[in-house]
């Protein structure tokens, strides 16, 4: 019989243990899908003016991530001032859409939607979904 060497301490109750794009596991709680989670519309003013339009399960990590510089390459390039609305959402898939209706409003009516001036975009006839995410198989022949 083979012994393991695993570490008998057990980690802080919050500590995530493993996390990918579709599951977060937390010590000693229940796997929690994304889908399972809220999901959020945030909204970040950058340096240059322009407004910047993500979702994230947890904003905060999300922004953090953003203004450390290893967030969206458009905010690498534009650095983020602050962080001006967040918007929960029902589920991934109508967070998807909503931020490919709100990004393609201009600043002013985003600043309009941060303030509660207006709406955020009806979503309910529109067939726009979350991208699949491209998968590649690394070989030689793609590193060339």
């Amino acid at each position: 019989m083979r012994s393991h060497a695993f570490s008998t301490a057990r980690p802080a109750a919050s500590t995530v243990i493993w996390t990918s794009c579709a599951n977060t596991i937390l010590f000693g709680a229940v796997l929690k899908r994304h889908a399972d989670m809220a999901w959020h519309l945030y909204l970040i003013e950058c340096a240059n003016g322009s407004i910047y339009t993500g979702i994230a399960v947890n904003v905060q990590a999300r922004y953090a991530k953003h203004v450390d510089g290893t967030g969206a390459r458009y905010t690498r390039a534009h650095k983020p001032v602050r962080l001006l609305a967040t918007f929960i959402m029902a589920d991934r898939s109508t967070a998807c859409r909503t931020e490919y209706r709100v990004k393609r409003l201009p600043a002013h009516e985003k600043r309009a939607l941060a303030q509660g001036l207006r709406a955020l975009p009806d979503t309910s006839s529109d067939s726009h979904a979350c991208p699949q995410r491209k998968r590649t198989h690394h070989t030689a022949q793609n590193r060339q």
